[in-house]
């Protein structure tokens, strides 16, 4: 007995195993330089903040 193609659901019915329409798997390449570099800058501004706070703070167990 051949096999009988699926039946197309009505409108408004959904399939747990649907697929969206689009099987192209191509990748982007994303030029990501200006991200890391701003990440890059906020990480070294935040070891300086921590810096500067350890070194008020140690300034102020010692002195006061």
């Amino acid at each position: 007995m051949p096999r009988r193609a699926p039946r197309q659901k009505a409108h408004g019915q959904s399939d747990a195993h649907a697929h969206a329409g689009n099987h192209c798997r191509a990748l982007v390449r994303v030029d990501g330089k200006g991200i890391r570099q701003k990440i890059k800058k906020d990480y070294e501004k935040a070891l300086r903040d921590l810096d500067n706070s350890r070194r008020v703070l140690d300034q102020f167990q010692q002195t006061d």
